[in-house]
């Protein structure tokens, strides 16, 4: 559930009020489509018209929070028959009733006195409330959880910790068919993200099996993604991309995540110019033209994340040339973040060791024919040289880019970061 508001903007043009209106949008993908797109153009130019007000921006104030006098609400269970204030709008009490509090509608000008009385025994507000209300005064617990909702129908769903990131609305992510890119659209789309997905194919059949939920709230996050298929080795494929992220009435692009690479076909003593060129094209040429190509659609705030490898740290006789491609994106990374940090744009580079995907699994087949061993042996070999034990999983690199994209890492940019279960562990 979304809930936005005007603000005294409706004085300037009374067709503002509908913003007031009860589950008028279904997300923040959604609610910026509007604003931003040909709607909110017309009520720009509409006011400027009738009263010469601009339109300076929109913004987003963040998921809520409950404050809590008597104790804290660490889960659904704890707010059972509290009386907790909420906002005089059908939703919120509606919301409230379902998780097993008693809501109580007051205005926003007695929720001081309220709490402090004892009336109610919390309230729903948003952080920047309860520190310019001073709140905090007269509540003994700020239950920083992140609840978000999401009211389909007459149920109400708790998101989980790992959606709690404040993520933005929109997001484009290449390589979306491979093992990191798939876990990080079907992450990035549950929770609440809208996802332009690209690839060289179609989408997967088996995509989006396995999504937890009713039915209705699997149909809704399939809903989130759009995908887009291209071949970023070429021009015509990346323009197709920024074409489709571009198209007319669509919302500003908050994040985007470059994840699309291939390695060294063959080895380096078989490799061809063309072999080559193809790889460079993917791994270090897509993402600049394509970041190129987003950069006057980019939200403010918005957060590039380039999918390196531990490879470009180091020589790598069996893949030189992916190796390289990674190094250089690295420097590129850095630069960009250089470049785009006076538009307010951040880059950043997660570079992980060995990760379990299809790309690592094609890998070890080749180096296991090549010596003739078995693909387990090979495997386990490389394995032992990690601290860890093991290689690591899609979704632990995932984790990485989440952090990346969301403000809660709005003082990194031109930052690497290492998922590589200690590889760098002795070193300096």
């Amino acid at each position: 559930m979304l809930l936005a508001s005007p603000g005294g903007a409706s004085v300037h043009l009374k067709e503002l009020a509908i913003l007031e209106a009860p589950y008028l949008f279904r997300d923040n993908a959604h609610w910026q489509g509007v604003v931003y797109g040909t709607v909110g153009e017309d009520w720009g130019r509409r006011m400027v018209a009738g009263s010469k007000v601009h339109i300076a921006g929109w913004f987003h104030r963040g998921t809520r929070h409950v404050i809590s006098r008597t104790k804290p609400y660490d889960s659904l269970a704890a707010m059972a028959n509290q009386k907790v204030r909420v906002a005089d709008l059908p939703p919120y009490p509606q919301v409230f009733r379902a998780l097993g509090a008693v809501p109580t509608p007051i205005a926003f000008a007695e929720m001081y006195t309220a709490l402090q009385s004892g009336t109610v025994d919390g309230a729903d507000v948003p952080l920047d409330v309860i520190a310019s209300k001073k709140l905090f005064e007269v509540a003994k617990f700020i239950n920083l959880i992140s609840w978000s909702f999401a009211a389909p129908g007459q149920s109400v769903e708790l998101l989980t910790p790992s959606e709690a990131l404040d993520l933005p609305a929109r997001v484009l992510v290449t390589g979306a068919a491979g093992g990191i890119g798939a876990a990080l659209v079907r992450r990035l789309i549950t929770a609440g993200v809208a996802v332009i997905a690209t690839d060289r194919g179609e989408t997967p059949r088996d995509f989006f099996d396995g999504l937890a939920g009713s039915d209705a709230r699997r149909q809704l996050v399939v809903g989130r993604c759009q995908w887009i298929a291209a071949d970023l080795s070429t021009r015509e494929g990346r323009d197709a991309v920024v074409q489709a992220a571009l198209g007319p009435g669509t919302p500003v692009l908050g994040g985007f995540v470059h994840v699309a690479g291939v390695l060294d076909p063959v080895d380096w003593s078989l490799i061809d110019e063309s072999q080559v060129e193809r790889l460079f094209s993917i791994n270090l040429q897509a993402p600049f033209f394509l970041i190129r190509g987003l950069l006057p659609f980019f939200g403010p705030g918005a957060s590039v994340v380039l999918m390196g490898s531990i490879a470009a740290m180091r020589g790598s006789p069996k893949t030189p040339f992916y190796a390289a491609s990674k190094a250089a994106l690295r420097n590129l990374g850095a630069s960009m973040a250089m470049a785009l940090q006076p538009r307010g744009i951040r880059v950043n580079v997660v570079a992980p060791g060995l990760i379990d995907t299809p790309l690592t699994d094609a890998l070890n087949v080749r180096l296991a024919n090549e010596r003739g061993v078995p693909v387990a042996q090979v495997e386990s070999e490389r394995a032992q040289a990690i601290p860890a034990g093991r290689a690591g999983t899609p979704d632990e690199v995932v984790s990485a880019c989440l952090f990346f994209l969301s403000r809660q890492s709005s003082y990194c940019t031109g930052t690497t970061l290492h998922p590589t279960g200690g590889v760098w562990a002795g070193t300096i």
